[in-house]
């Protein structure tokens, strides 16, 4: 017997299923509890969408935005139910593996230092000892396939957490989630409360929508796959190869880390099966583009600025009807009353933020030949930043930054939006219940 082996038995395999078991109570509690709050967050949701669509119905028709808004909803939250339920269970299955383990561990620990008392009879049995090691197998395999969570399972449920928190130009959470605490005109009933959030919805699917298609016709016109098609994996990770071993041989060859990163990227863009950055990059500076960029251009502004014209417009309602003294609900908690004394405090500066929005968009929109606007302002609206920021980019600079913005960082923040969007959603329902 080695001192290696006594300290696994007696010392690092108790301590490390202990700390197992503690990781997996931990999480296992925690995503009970998730899982109990989305319930209830749920049929709250549902509940109350239910009986916005029932009074459509009674008045004649469901409206259209409403009606995608809802479907959007319903089946976002069947796939958030899917994983909570399914995340809870791998978590109750981790800990009842890092149990298992634990106890054995312990156990034969334990046995071991009744041996080195004296005590052998105790240990003498290899049943015993075979049951043990069969039951530490079993909960050391449970715990192995369990852990595939913490790979997969937990950064989703992260990005969950960080859609309820977090915020940006697009969702303006600090508005949507509170305008249903307001009285609203007897004549729009429980859809003026949501109609905004569903006029969202709709904005972020049509610009989704325009950057689907711009990167549709600009992967065929390139001659690659677009992004978010099945891709050939084969030739995907051929191409990481090559292009490895290009960056690696240029290094050897000149000792320049610039241009071996430059070989690298140059091999990439050639060889990869799908639209990248660098390819995108090199096409938008040509005459081919000219059109297609336009149209994605229009068909983004478009949708962008129909909904920044309707939140606005919300917005001065509000306004008008605060200033007349009728907007405070006649009931409310002192939670809730601090609340809308924030929101506003905080709706002269979001009725200014609406209105510089529009006002880039619609520079943009009223340029001709005789007043061209530099792609410097289509790239500040993208981005959300102020086009003072972008100024004294070269056009080579710009292009590397548009298509990293419509190839990268639009896409995720669409897709994160509707995600801070259904939180939103939830998030409201609360504050109503």
């Amino acid at each position: 017997v080695t001192a290696a082996g006594v300290a696994g038995t007696m010392v690092l395999g108790p301590l490390a299923g202990i700390f197992a078991t503690a990781l997996g109570a931990f999480f296992a509690r925690k995503s009970a509890l998730r899982h109990r709050a989305f319930r209830e967050d749920r049929a709250r949701v549902t509940g109350f969408l239910n009986t916005v669509k029932a009074q459509m119905a009674t008045a004649g028709s469901v409206d259209a935005t409403f009606g995608n808004y809802k479907q959007f909803v319903d089946r976002k939250l069947a796939e958030r139910a899917r994983f909570y339920r399914l995340f809870k269970r791998w978590n109750f299955s981790f800990l009842g593996g890092s149990s298992l383990y634990a106890a054995t561990a312990l156990t034969k620990a334990g046995l071991a230092i009744a041996a080195l008392a004296g005590a052998g009879a105790l240990i003498s049995n290899p049943v015993g000892w075979g049951i043990l090691l069969g039951v530490g197998v079993v909960g050391a395999v449970v715990m192995g396939v369990s852990s595939w969570q913490f790979l997969f399972g937990h950064p989703k449920n992260e990005r969950y957490e960080r859609y309820f928190r977090d915020d940006n130009p697009d969702l303006d959470r600090s508005f949507l989630s509170l305008i249903d605490l307001l009285p609203a005109p007897e004549t729009e009933g429980a859809w003026g409360a949501v109609q905004l959030r569903a006029e969202l919805f709709e904005s972020l699917e049509k610009r989704g929508d325009a950057l689907d298609r711009f990167i549709k016709h600009a992967a065929k016109k390139i001659g690659k796959k677009p992004r978010g098609v099945p891709a050939d994996m084969a030739r995907s990770f051929v191409a990481r190869l090559v292009a490895g071993a290009s960056g690696t041989g240029k290094l050897l060859r000149s000792g320049s880390l610039v241009d071996a990163k430059l070989a690298a990227s140059q091999t990439w863009n050639t060889r990869a099966p799908h639209l990248t950055t660098g390819t995108l990059e090199a096409w938008l500076g040509s005459a081919d583009a000219k059109n297609t960029w336009a149209r994605f251009c229009r068909r983004h502004l478009d949708a962008e600025r129909s909904y920044l014209e309707k939140k606005l417009a919300y917005r001065l309602s509000i306004y008008e009807r605060h200033s007349a003294g009728g907007d405070m609900p006649a009931e409310a908690d002192t939670e809730k009353l601090k609340a809308l004394a924030e929101f506003f405090t905080e709706l002269d500066a979001g009725i200014e933020r609406d209105q510089a929005a529009l006002e880039q968009i619609r520079l943009y929109e009223n340029a001709d030949a005789r007043r061209p606007v530099p792609d410097q302002l289509m790239l500040a609206i993208l981005s959300k930043v102020k086009p003072a920021s972008l100024d004294g980019m070269s056009p080579e600079a710009l292009r590397k930054e548009l298509a990293t913005t419509v190839l990268n960082d639009l896409p995720r923040r669409l897709r994160d939006t509707k995600g801070m969007l259904l939180e939103n959603e939830m998030q409201v329902a609360r504050a109503r219940g």
